[in-house]
Protein backbone atom coordinates (compact mmCIF):
# COMPACT_ATOMS: atom_id res chain seq x y z
CA UNK A 1 0.00 0.00 0.00
CA UNK A 2 2.83 2.42 0.91
CA UNK A 3 4.62 1.72 -2.38
CA UNK A 4 1.40 2.26 -4.35
CA UNK A 5 0.74 5.56 -2.56
CA UNK A 6 4.29 6.74 -3.28
CA UNK A 7 3.89 5.94 -6.98
CA UNK A 8 0.56 7.80 -7.16
CA UNK A 9 2.08 10.78 -5.39
CA UNK A 10 4.89 10.88 -7.96
CA UNK A 11 2.54 10.50 -10.93
CA UNK A 12 0.16 13.23 -9.77
CA UNK A 13 2.73 15.62 -8.33
CA UNK A 14 2.28 19.37 -8.66
CA UNK A 15 -1.51 19.09 -8.25
CA UNK A 16 -2.12 17.37 -11.58
CA UNK A 17 -5.16 15.65 -10.07
CA UNK A 18 -7.78 18.38 -10.15
CA UNK A 19 -11.15 18.09 -8.41
CA UNK A 20 -13.70 20.70 -9.57
CA UNK A 21 -15.50 22.90 -7.08
CA UNK A 22 -19.28 23.10 -6.78
CA UNK A 23 -20.45 26.40 -5.36
CA UNK A 24 -23.60 26.30 -3.23
CA UNK A 25 -25.28 29.67 -2.86
CA UNK A 26 -26.52 29.02 0.69
CA UNK A 27 -25.38 30.90 3.74
CA UNK A 28 -24.13 29.08 6.82
CA UNK A 29 -27.39 29.41 8.79
CA UNK A 30 -29.40 27.61 6.12
CA UNK A 31 -26.85 24.79 6.03
CA UNK A 32 -26.90 24.54 9.85
CA UNK A 33 -30.69 24.20 9.94
CA UNK A 34 -30.66 21.76 7.04
CA UNK A 35 -28.14 19.45 8.74
CA UNK A 36 -29.95 19.68 12.08
CA UNK A 37 -33.36 18.88 10.59
CA UNK A 38 -31.95 16.12 8.38
CA UNK A 39 -30.21 14.23 11.18
CA UNK A 40 -32.84 14.72 13.89
CA UNK A 41 -35.88 13.96 11.70
CA UNK A 42 -34.33 10.77 10.31
CA UNK A 43 -33.44 9.59 13.83
CA UNK A 44 -36.85 10.33 15.32
CA UNK A 45 -38.58 8.86 12.28
CA UNK A 46 -36.60 5.63 12.61
CA UNK A 47 -37.49 5.27 16.29
CA UNK A 48 -41.16 5.81 15.44
CA UNK A 49 -40.83 3.15 12.73
CA UNK A 50 -39.35 0.71 15.27
CA UNK A 51 -42.24 1.38 17.65
CA UNK A 52 -40.08 1.59 20.79
CA UNK A 53 -36.58 2.18 22.11
CA UNK A 54 -34.94 -1.26 21.79
CA UNK A 55 -32.22 -0.67 24.37
CA UNK A 56 -34.79 0.20 27.03
CA UNK A 57 -36.80 -2.90 26.12
CA UNK A 58 -33.64 -4.97 26.59
CA UNK A 59 -33.37 -3.77 30.19
CA UNK A 60 -36.22 -6.15 31.06
CA UNK A 61 -34.56 -9.35 29.83
CA UNK A 62 -32.52 -11.74 31.96
CA UNK A 63 -30.17 -13.39 29.47
CA UNK A 64 -27.56 -12.25 26.98
CA UNK A 65 -29.17 -14.21 24.13
CA UNK A 66 -32.44 -12.29 24.60
CA UNK A 67 -30.60 -8.96 24.41
CA UNK A 68 -28.73 -10.10 21.29
CA UNK A 69 -32.00 -11.06 19.61
CA UNK A 70 -33.55 -7.67 20.39
CA UNK A 71 -30.55 -5.95 18.84
CA UNK A 72 -30.65 -8.22 15.80
CA UNK A 73 -34.36 -7.56 15.23
CA UNK A 74 -33.67 -3.84 14.81
CA UNK A 75 -32.28 -4.54 11.34
CA UNK A 76 -33.62 -8.03 10.60
CA UNK A 77 -37.27 -6.97 10.84
CA UNK A 78 -36.82 -3.68 8.97
CA UNK A 79 -36.99 -2.93 5.25
CA UNK A 80 -33.64 -2.73 3.49
CA UNK A 81 -34.14 0.93 2.58
CA UNK A 82 -34.83 1.78 6.22
CA UNK A 83 -31.60 0.07 7.31
CA UNK A 84 -29.61 1.96 4.69
CA UNK A 85 -31.07 5.33 5.67
CA UNK A 86 -30.48 4.62 9.37
CA UNK A 87 -26.89 3.63 8.63
CA UNK A 88 -26.25 6.79 6.60
CA UNK A 89 -27.75 8.92 9.34
CA UNK A 90 -25.86 7.32 12.21
CA UNK A 91 -22.54 7.19 10.41
CA UNK A 92 -22.61 10.40 8.36
CA UNK A 93 -25.48 12.89 8.68
CA UNK A 94 -25.53 13.07 12.50
CA UNK A 95 -21.73 13.09 13.07
CA UNK A 96 -21.17 15.64 10.32
CA UNK A 97 -24.06 17.79 11.55
CA UNK A 98 -22.67 17.87 15.08
CA UNK A 99 -19.20 18.71 13.81
CA UNK A 100 -20.49 21.47 11.54
CA UNK A 101 -22.62 23.04 14.27
CA UNK A 102 -19.72 22.90 16.71
CA UNK A 103 -17.37 24.49 14.18
CA UNK A 104 -19.90 27.24 13.44
CA UNK A 105 -20.55 27.72 17.21
CA UNK A 106 -24.32 27.27 16.86
CA UNK A 107 -24.59 25.93 20.39
CA UNK A 108 -28.40 25.76 20.58
CA UNK A 109 -28.82 23.49 17.56
CA UNK A 110 -25.68 21.61 18.55
CA UNK A 111 -27.05 20.68 22.01
CA UNK A 112 -30.42 19.68 20.58
CA UNK A 113 -28.85 17.48 17.92
CA UNK A 114 -26.47 16.03 20.49
CA UNK A 115 -29.40 15.01 22.71
CA UNK A 116 -31.25 13.36 19.81
CA UNK A 117 -28.10 11.64 18.57
CA UNK A 118 -27.06 10.21 21.95
CA UNK A 119 -30.54 8.80 22.69
CA UNK A 120 -30.68 7.38 19.17
CA UNK A 121 -27.23 5.79 19.37
CA UNK A 122 -28.03 4.21 22.74
CA UNK A 123 -31.42 2.97 21.56
CA UNK A 124 -29.93 1.08 18.58
CA UNK A 125 -27.76 -1.00 20.96
CA UNK A 126 -24.59 -0.87 18.87
CA UNK A 127 -21.59 0.14 20.97
CA UNK A 128 -19.76 1.52 17.94
CA UNK A 129 -22.52 4.02 17.17
CA UNK A 130 -21.78 6.41 20.04
CA UNK A 131 -18.12 6.45 18.99
CA UNK A 132 -19.00 7.12 15.35
CA UNK A 133 -21.40 9.86 16.44
CA UNK A 134 -19.13 11.84 18.76
CA UNK A 135 -15.53 11.17 17.74
CA UNK A 136 -15.41 13.71 14.88
CA UNK A 137 -16.55 16.47 17.25
CA UNK A 138 -14.26 15.17 20.01
CA UNK A 139 -11.21 15.24 17.74
CA UNK A 140 -12.14 18.72 16.49
CA UNK A 141 -12.61 20.01 20.06
CA UNK A 142 -9.23 18.65 21.16
CA UNK A 143 -7.55 20.04 18.05
CA UNK A 144 -8.94 23.50 18.92
CA UNK A 145 -8.08 23.10 22.64
CA UNK A 146 -11.74 23.22 23.65
CA UNK A 147 -11.07 20.98 26.63
CA UNK A 148 -14.53 21.15 28.21
CA UNK A 149 -16.17 19.95 25.00
CA UNK A 150 -13.57 17.22 24.76
CA UNK A 151 -14.21 16.03 28.32
CA UNK A 152 -17.96 16.17 27.76
CA UNK A 153 -17.73 13.99 24.67
CA UNK A 154 -15.43 11.48 26.38
CA UNK A 155 -17.78 11.36 29.37
CA UNK A 156 -20.83 10.71 27.19
CA UNK A 157 -19.02 8.00 25.22
CA UNK A 158 -17.91 6.29 28.45
CA UNK A 159 -21.37 6.39 30.04
CA UNK A 160 -23.14 5.07 26.93
CA UNK A 161 -20.58 2.30 26.40
CA UNK A 162 -20.84 1.28 30.06
CA UNK A 163 -24.63 1.28 29.87
CA UNK A 164 -24.72 -0.76 26.66
CA UNK A 165 -22.39 -3.39 28.12
CA UNK A 166 -24.88 -3.77 30.98
CA UNK A 167 -27.79 -3.93 28.53
CA UNK A 168 -26.07 -6.63 26.47
CA UNK A 169 -25.01 -8.62 29.52
CA UNK A 170 -27.86 -8.82 32.05
CA UNK A 171 -25.89 -11.49 33.91
CA UNK A 172 -23.40 -8.89 35.18
CA UNK A 173 -26.04 -6.37 36.26
CA UNK A 174 -25.96 -5.37 39.92
CA UNK A 175 -27.78 -7.48 42.50
CA UNK A 176 -31.37 -6.52 43.19
CA UNK A 177 -31.10 -7.41 46.84
CA UNK A 178 -31.87 -4.54 49.20
CA UNK A 179 -30.59 -6.23 52.37
CA UNK A 180 -28.41 -3.99 54.47
CA UNK A 181 -26.56 -6.54 56.54
CA UNK A 182 -22.79 -6.33 56.72
CA UNK A 183 -22.31 -9.58 54.80
CA UNK A 184 -24.53 -8.42 51.97
CA UNK A 185 -22.70 -5.09 51.78
CA UNK A 186 -19.49 -7.05 51.32
CA UNK A 187 -21.09 -9.17 48.59
CA UNK A 188 -22.46 -6.08 46.80
CA UNK A 189 -19.02 -4.43 46.91
CA UNK A 190 -17.43 -7.56 45.45
CA UNK A 191 -20.16 -7.74 42.80
CA UNK A 192 -19.53 -4.13 41.75
CA UNK A 193 -15.79 -4.74 41.48
CA UNK A 194 -16.44 -7.88 39.43
CA UNK A 195 -18.90 -6.00 37.22
CA UNK A 196 -16.47 -3.17 36.47
CA UNK A 197 -13.71 -5.68 35.75
CA UNK A 198 -15.98 -7.64 33.39
CA UNK A 199 -16.96 -4.48 31.51
CA UNK A 200 -13.35 -3.29 31.24
CA UNK A 201 -12.21 -6.72 30.06
CA UNK A 202 -15.01 -6.87 27.47
CA UNK A 203 -14.16 -3.46 25.99
CA UNK A 204 -10.41 -4.10 26.07
CA UNK A 205 -10.76 -7.43 24.30
CA UNK A 206 -13.10 -5.96 21.69
CA UNK A 207 -10.64 -3.20 20.78
CA UNK A 208 -7.23 -4.84 21.24
CA UNK A 209 -7.67 -8.60 20.86
CA UNK A 210 -10.74 -9.45 18.79
CA UNK A 211 -9.65 -7.76 15.49
CA UNK A 212 -6.33 -9.61 15.38
CA UNK A 213 -7.86 -12.87 16.56
CA UNK A 214 -10.53 -12.65 13.85
CA UNK A 215 -7.94 -12.08 11.10
CA UNK A 216 -6.01 -15.08 12.35
CA UNK A 217 -9.16 -17.22 12.27
CA UNK A 218 -9.92 -16.23 8.68
CA UNK A 219 -6.40 -17.27 7.70
CA UNK A 220 -6.91 -20.57 9.55
CA UNK A 221 -10.17 -21.44 7.79
CA UNK A 222 -9.44 -20.07 4.29
CA UNK A 223 -8.60 -22.02 2.18
CA UNK A 224 -8.34 -24.99 4.59
CA UNK A 225 -12.10 -25.21 5.26
CA UNK A 226 -13.52 -22.79 2.70
CA UNK A 227 -12.02 -22.28 -0.80
CA UNK A 228 -10.98 -18.98 -2.34
CA UNK A 229 -13.99 -17.29 -3.92
CA UNK A 230 -12.33 -15.91 -7.09
CA UNK A 231 -14.60 -12.87 -7.20
CA UNK A 232 -17.79 -14.39 -5.80
CA UNK A 233 -17.18 -12.62 -2.49
CA UNK A 234 -17.89 -9.18 -3.97
CA UNK A 235 -21.56 -8.25 -3.95
CA UNK A 236 -21.17 -5.64 -6.70
CA UNK A 237 -19.47 -8.17 -9.01
CA UNK A 238 -22.65 -10.27 -9.10
CA UNK A 239 -24.22 -7.81 -11.54
CA UNK A 240 -21.39 -8.28 -14.03
CA UNK A 241 -20.52 -11.96 -13.64
CA UNK A 242 -23.95 -13.44 -12.93
CA UNK A 243 -22.36 -15.58 -10.20
CA UNK A 244 -24.12 -15.97 -6.85
CA UNK A 245 -22.66 -13.78 -4.10
CA UNK A 246 -21.11 -15.73 -1.22
CA UNK A 247 -20.75 -14.03 2.14
CA UNK A 248 -17.94 -15.67 4.11
CA UNK A 249 -18.57 -13.27 7.00
CA UNK A 250 -21.82 -15.18 7.57
CA UNK A 251 -20.57 -18.64 6.66
CA UNK A 252 -17.66 -18.40 9.09
CA UNK A 253 -19.88 -17.42 12.03
CA UNK A 254 -21.07 -20.97 12.92
CA UNK A 255 -17.53 -22.28 12.34
CA UNK A 256 -15.84 -19.73 14.60
CA UNK A 257 -18.64 -19.46 17.17
CA UNK A 258 -20.23 -22.92 17.36
CA UNK A 259 -21.65 -22.33 20.85
CA UNK A 260 -23.58 -19.27 19.66
CA UNK A 261 -24.75 -21.12 16.55
CA UNK A 262 -26.12 -23.96 18.69
CA UNK A 263 -28.27 -21.41 20.51
CA UNK A 264 -29.77 -20.34 17.19
CA UNK A 265 -27.83 -17.08 16.94
CA UNK A 266 -26.76 -15.83 13.51
CA UNK A 267 -24.32 -13.09 12.70
CA UNK A 268 -21.39 -11.78 10.67
CA UNK A 269 -17.72 -12.24 11.50
CA UNK A 270 -16.44 -8.78 10.63
CA UNK A 271 -12.76 -8.65 9.80
CA UNK A 272 -10.09 -6.27 8.49
CA UNK A 273 -10.73 -4.94 4.99
CA UNK A 274 -7.83 -6.77 3.31
CA UNK A 275 -9.15 -10.19 4.37
CA UNK A 276 -12.11 -9.89 1.99
CA UNK A 277 -9.68 -9.59 -0.92
CA UNK A 278 -7.62 -12.46 0.49
CA UNK A 279 -10.78 -14.60 0.72
CA UNK A 280 -11.29 -14.01 -2.99
CA UNK A 281 -7.78 -14.19 -4.47
CA UNK A 282 -5.35 -15.28 -1.76
CA UNK A 283 -2.01 -13.47 -1.65
CA UNK A 284 -2.78 -11.68 -4.90
CA UNK A 285 -5.83 -10.26 -3.13
CA UNK A 286 -3.62 -8.76 -0.41
CA UNK A 287 -1.61 -6.91 -3.07
CA UNK A 288 -4.81 -5.76 -4.77
CA UNK A 289 -6.18 -4.53 -1.44
CA UNK A 290 -3.08 -2.40 -0.80
CA UNK A 291 -3.22 -0.85 -4.27
CA UNK A 292 -6.92 0.06 -4.01
CA UNK A 293 -6.46 1.50 -0.53
CA UNK A 294 -3.59 3.66 -1.79
CA UNK A 295 -5.87 5.14 -4.47
CA UNK A 296 -8.52 5.92 -1.85
CA UNK A 297 -5.94 7.52 0.46
CA UNK A 298 -4.60 9.71 -2.32
CA UNK A 299 -8.10 10.85 -3.25
CA UNK A 300 -8.91 11.68 0.39
CA UNK A 301 -5.65 13.59 0.74
CA UNK A 302 -6.55 15.62 -2.35
CA UNK A 303 -10.06 16.44 -1.10
CA UNK A 304 -8.85 17.55 2.34
CA UNK A 305 -5.68 19.32 1.25
CA UNK A 306 -4.82 22.34 3.45
CA UNK A 307 -7.51 21.49 6.04
CA UNK A 308 -5.81 19.16 8.48
CA UNK A 309 -8.28 19.55 11.35
CA UNK A 310 -11.28 18.39 9.30
CA UNK A 311 -9.23 15.71 7.58
CA UNK A 312 -8.33 14.24 10.95
CA UNK A 313 -11.79 14.72 12.47
CA UNK A 314 -13.74 13.09 9.64
CA UNK A 315 -11.33 10.35 8.55
CA UNK A 316 -9.65 8.99 11.68
CA UNK A 317 -12.55 6.77 12.79
CA UNK A 318 -13.30 5.42 9.27
CA UNK A 319 -9.62 4.50 8.97
CA UNK A 320 -9.77 2.70 12.31
CA UNK A 321 -12.96 0.95 11.17
CA UNK A 322 -10.99 -0.67 8.34
CA UNK A 323 -9.76 -3.13 10.97
CA UNK A 324 -13.22 -4.71 11.03
CA UNK A 325 -14.95 -3.81 7.76
CA UNK A 326 -14.59 -4.17 4.01
CA UNK A 327 -13.41 -1.04 2.20
CA UNK A 328 -16.36 -1.00 -0.22
CA UNK A 329 -18.83 -1.40 2.66
CA UNK A 330 -17.15 1.40 4.59
CA UNK A 331 -17.16 3.76 1.62
CA UNK A 332 -20.79 3.22 0.69
CA UNK A 333 -23.17 1.84 3.32
CA UNK A 334 -20.58 2.51 6.03
CA UNK A 335 -20.87 6.26 5.50
CA UNK A 336 -17.23 7.20 4.83
CA UNK A 337 -17.90 8.23 1.26
CA UNK A 338 -20.92 10.24 2.40
CA UNK A 339 -18.84 12.03 5.04
CA UNK A 340 -16.32 13.00 2.37
CA UNK A 341 -19.15 14.18 0.12
CA UNK A 342 -20.70 16.31 2.87
CA UNK A 343 -17.33 17.93 3.56
CA UNK A 344 -16.84 18.56 -0.15
CA UNK A 345 -20.24 20.27 -0.51
CA UNK A 346 -20.54 22.23 2.72
CA UNK A 347 -17.00 22.99 3.88
CA UNK A 348 -14.40 22.60 1.15
CA UNK A 349 -16.33 24.65 -1.39
CA UNK A 350 -17.32 27.30 1.16
CA UNK A 351 -13.74 28.11 2.15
Amino acid sequence: MIVSYFILNRVFKNDKLKIPNIKLNFNSKIIEWFLFLLGSSLAIGHLIYLGDLPAFSALNVDFNTDAVNIRRQITADADTIVNYIASFNMKAFLPFGLLYLLAKKNHKLYWLLLLVGVVYAFSLMQKSYIVLLLMPSLIYAIFNKEWLYGLKHMGIISVVLYSLVLVHNPEISPSESNDVTHSNEHVNKTTKQSKFYSIWTSLKNRVLIVPGKTVSSWFDHIPNDLPFLNGKGYRFAQRFTGENYINYAQELYPIMYPDHAKKGLKGNVNVAHFMYDYANFGRKGLILSGFILAIVFYFVETIFRNNFKFKLSLNLIPLATLSSQALTTLLFSGGWGLLIGLYYLFIRNKD
